[in-house]
């Protein structure tokens, strides 16, 4: 493949994803675009983000850019790496300059709040060309990835061939990638798992140790698997060897992790507004604050018993 490939949003996963595509491929150019103009500005004219990760400077074949029309048409790989929640306007401006066949990489984890849709749905519902869909999961935390930890994700897509070839197209010793066909147990499992690691962090914040937490984490998991096989998920991917479910709810409900921090400060803070405050002044996008309305409604419209994730709406 010639073609650049494009990153869409330069948030902390998505920074951590382009630095890491150009390391692995360093004679290819690699386009990131953000609609935030200082960010971008930051990016070209200082080498470094403005927020997140300052000591480390983006390699030479990262082309930093506002131009959304250059970074979708020049690509055929086109990395998503924008939050659920300003997803769907963002699918309205990819519409426009999508090219047919473009593979669409979701990295966003996360159900639109008015309407409960998963970024698959939002994406089909808003892009009427032909594309293929692609989404990336796991326990991946963006500050221990860039340092060169070794982690493990999923690569999901509906057509196994493909999914394979994603899966070594990303994949390096320090970045393994296990492929999958299913979408929607990926998706459910990504989104609803936030909930659960905010759940997490207000148990460790009021001083209960890792009994307490296993137990809420053992039975939250089990309401994630219930639902998602409801949708449409598969028996496979809730196994002890996913990445996308086991590996990112462990990861997310007991590593230092925003969802989790944000549950902490909602204690410590003794207010949801000021923790989100707190978050907002670092930077820090909570996704699960959002998703968690979206599973409320939906359980309560479906008549599905998930008692973890509706006492956290409750709480929020």
């Amino acid at each position: 493949m010639s073609e650049p490939i494009s990153v869409l949003g330069m948030g902390m996963f998505g920074f951590v994803l382009s630095r890491h595509l150009a390391l692995k491929y360093p004679g290819k150019k690699i386009l990131v675009y953000d609609k935030e103009e200082k960010i971008i500005k930051s990016l070209l004219e200082e080498k470094n983000h403005p927020l997140h990760f300052q000591e480390y400077a983006i390699p030479d074949n990262i082309t930093p850019t506002n131009d959304l029309e250059k970074v979708v048409t020049l690509s055929q790989i086109i990395v998503i790496a924008i939050p659920t929640q300003k997803m769907r306007d963002a699918a309205k401006d990819l519409e426009k300059y999508v090219k047919k066949n473009t593979l669409l990489l979701n990295v966003a984890k996360g159900l639109e709040i008015n309407t409960g849709k998963r970024v698959s749905q939002i994406l089909k519902e808003e892009i009427h060309k032909s594309y293929f869909y692609a989404v990336l999961s796991g326990g991946t935390i963006a500050g221990e990835m860039i340092k060169g930890h070794p982690v493990a994700a999923e690569i999901a897509c509906t057509h196994a061939t493909r999914a394979k070839k994603l899966q070594e197209f990303f994949s390096t010793k320090k970045f393994r990638l296990y492929g999958n066909d299913d979408v929607v147990g990926v998706e459910v499992a990504g989104a609803l798992k936030n909930p659960l690691s905010i759940a997490s962090g207000m148990a460790y914040g009021l001083g209960f140790g890792s009994s307490t937490v296993s137990a809420l984490v053992s039975r939250g998991s089990l309401e994630i698997k219930k639902l998602a096989l409801m949708l449409g998920g598969k028996e496979k991917t809730f196994g002890f060897g996913g990445q996308s479910a086991m590996g990112d709810i462990m990861t997310s409900c007991f590593g230092p992790t925003r969802n989790r921090e944000f549950g902490q400060l909602i204690v410590s803070e003794g207010s949801v507004k000021k923790a989100l405050q707190a978050m907002q002044k670092k930077g820090k996008l909570v996704e699960g604050y959002f998703t968690s309305r979206a599973i409320y409604e939906f359980a309560r419209e479906k008549n599905i018993e998930m008692p973890i994730q509706q006492q956290v709406f409750q709480i929020l």
